[in-house]
């Protein structure tokens, strides 16, 4: 080729393959995105919240289980020392209703359910008892009958320590379920703050309530500064009884005290004592069917006994307490008195010298001879016979029949005499001689 043709093909060739290279695809860069259109508000753009991270799912943890150790638990209770007795309404019941119930005092008998009035028995008390035996104190509360093993029932104790009208210590006992001791369902209330009973102890304050009664739980169950401090059971074969058990120094181990028993199976609530300052009596209801206020409404199901005193005899009227009894007026006592003798010369009349006749039995009867049975004295040696503490009537004194009455006979013959005493009369001389006819 010449070099003129070389000049003209190669701006041909150029050209050429520039037209093929923009008819055959290449890896271009990806294209850039557009960029976020910012609202013109004059704030950053908000990005979206970063994702909250979830917590693992934790099982519940109960507080441990404290555990009891009792060291000490209660035996039986001893004699007799301090006892009340309560009105049963067991008779009225069929009538729904009783006769005792004094609300504005805070006596309460309302042992009927709210509104219908149907009879509780083992919320009926009739009878409280304590006994002390160191270190326990003892209560035993007598029910009208035996509570069912499920009723709701809750009995207490509650203990005047200043005899002012308020108690100081509640011991409450939800319903035991054996006949051994136990510290289950058993717990004891103090009032630290003294306003137990409102503005007037044991009377009834216009709700509403001004203050919070037992506030102080100071055993529960075990659990406490003692935890063998009270305890309760069903005493064995005793089924409609509740007796609780706690330790004396529980209480400072004082004994210059009222107490008095509950039986509760609605309210139960330490809290609300008095409960007469709770509720008006409208609100509480009554069960005096003569009340304009009956039936029983928001305190039903519940009584109490009236307080007797501890460790001391009252003498006058205190806050609470049952009554006292009638002061009986003094009855001036007598007696009649004699001598069984050996009447040697046989006149009937004890001279000296005369000696007395030894283990003779003398008799005495109430009312004109031949009456018998009220008292009996045997002679010593001296013959000398007295039945004292008399009060004034008519009273039979007979000679016993015996092994003597063979040896001679009784001057006067008859073996009896009836007497009569005045108010504070002493008869004495009333003789009887016995002669005798022959060797014994």
């Amino acid at each position: 080729m010449n070099a003129r043709h070389t000049r003209t093909a190669l701006p041909l060739a150029l050209i050429l393959a520039v037209l093929l290279a923009c008819s055959f695809p290449s890896a271009a860069p990806s294209p850039t995105p557009p960029e976020a259109v910012v609202p013109e508000t004059g704030l950053s753009p908000t990005l979206p919240p970063a994702a909250t991270p979830v917590p693992p799912t934790l099982e519940p943890t109960l507080p441990p289980t404290p555990t009891i150790v009792h060291l000490i638990r209660p035996s039986e209770p001893g004699s007799l020392q301090s006892f009340m007795t309560d009105y049963s309404s067991l008779l009225l019941a069929p009538e729904h209703r009783t006769l005792t119930d004094n609300y504005d005092w805070s006596f309460l008998e309302r042992p009927f359910t709210r509104e219908a009035m149907d009879y509780q028995p083992h919320l009926d008390l009739t009878r409280g008892e304590l006994s002390l035996v160191p270190p326990w104190i003892y209560i035993t509360i007598f029910l009208e009958d035996a509570p069912a093993s499920d009723a709701l029932a809750t009995y207490a104790v509650e203990i005047d320590l200043d005899i002012d009208g308020r108690g100081d210590w509640l011991i409450t006992i939800a319903l035991p379920q054996s006949g051994e001791w136990s510290t289950d369902r058993v717990r004891a209330y103090r009032d630290d703050d003294n306003d137990v009973g409102g503005v007037r102890p044991l009377r009834s304050d216009a709700p509403p309530q001004t203050g919070d009664g037992y506030e102080t739980l100071v055993f529960d169950q075990g659990i406490g500064p003692d935890p063998d401090a009270v305890w309760a059971r069903i005493p064995p074969g005793a089924p409609d009884r509740i007796q609780i058990a706690f330790k004396h120094d529980l209480i400072a181990a004082d004994t210059y005290l009222l107490w008095g028993a509950w039986a509760d199976g609605a309210t139960d609530q330490a809290g609300w004592f008095d409960y007469n300052d709770r509720f008006t009596l409208a609100e509480a209801g009554s069960p005096l069917s003569t009340s304009p206020d009956y039936p029983l409404d928001q305190l039903a199901s519940i009584d109490n006994t009236c307080r007797w005193a501890y460790d001391f005899v009252p003498t006058e009227e205190l806050p609470g307490m049952c009554a006292l009894p009638a002061t009986p007026t003094p009855v001036p006592l007598g007696s009649i008195s004699g001598f069984v003798f050996n009447d040697t010369d046989h006149d009937g009349v004890r001279d000296g010298g005369e000696g007395g006749l030894n283990g003779i039995q003398v008799r005495l009867g109430s009312g004109a001879c031949a009456s018998s049975g009220l008292s009996t004295a045997t002679t010593p040696s001296s013959g000398a016979y007295t039945f004292p503490g008399l009060v004034a009537g008519t009273y039979c004194v007979t000679i016993v029949i015996s092994p003597i009455d063979n040896c001679g006979g009784w001057w006067p013959p008859n073996t009896t005499r009836t007497i009569t005493l005045d108010p504070g009369e002493n008869e004495g001389g009333v003789n009887f001689g016995f002669y005798m006819t022959g060797p014994c």
